[in-house]
Order: structure tokens, then sequence, then C-alpha cells
């Protein structure tokens, strides 16, 4: 039945056509992960100012801070009861402010990390 059929060729430029159509989708693959690595960067410092602004005033108020800075003022003080400074603290460290404010630097250099690992695989002439 299929004996009589004569052999279909492809047009030579058939395949340059794929191969061509196969580097411009890459290319898109490789743009739109470079544009949300770029966004990625600029929201996460953007949430830094955002998070700094916010929580550094709850960080410099705190008994934290005014503990620490007797370390600075009365050192003799610190150095004797350097135990119980310490313990205290640890106890009025506010974890919550200095998560918020880190966690966006954390973010920030980790997209950091990506975009140059991805410029790397990727030698692109629009970076």
């Amino acid at each position: 039945m299929f004996q009589n059929l004569a052999e279909i060729n492809p047009p030579p430029s058939l395949k340059k056509a794929i191969l061509k159509e196969i580097e411009i989708e890459k290319e898109k693959k490789a743009r739109f992960g470079l544009l949300l690595l770029r966004s990625s960067l600029a929201f996460s410092g953007l949430l830094f100012l955002f998070s700094y602004s916010t929580f550094s005033q709850a960080f410099f108020s705190s008994d934290f801070w005014s503990m620490l800075k007797l370390l600075f003022s009365d050192f003799n003080v610190v150095a004797q009861y350097y135990n119980e400074f310490f313990i205290s603290l640890l106890e009025n460290f506010p974890t919550a402010s200095a998560i918020a404010i880190l966690l966006p630097v954390f973010i920030f250099f980790l997209s950091l990390s990506y975009y140059k690992e991805h410029n790397n695989k990727h030698n692109h002439k629009y970076v």
C-alpha cells in the first residue's frame, strides 16, 4: 500500500529554520530569567530599605541597645558581671526586628549569586 509513494524530502533550509527557532526560544527564556533576577534584586533592595526604616527605630529604642551602650560606657562594671550582662543581652535582643532587616539582605545576596551564575552560563550581549 505504501510502497509506491515517492519519498518526501524536507527542504534543505528546514534544519536551519528549526535551529534558528530553537535559539530564539532559548534567548527568550534567558532574557525572561534575567528579567526575573533583576526584578528580584530590585525588590529585595527596596524591601531592605523599607524594613530598615521600619524596624531600625524599634531596634535602637529597645533595651538591648541601651545595654549594649553600657558595654562602652562602663566596661569595668560589665567585666565584673559579664555573665549576667550577656544573658541580659540575649534576653533583650530584638529578634523579630533583626530577622526583618536581615532577610532582605539574604534574598539580595542569593539573587546576586544567581544573577552572576546566569551571566556566566549565558554570555549575553544585552547584560
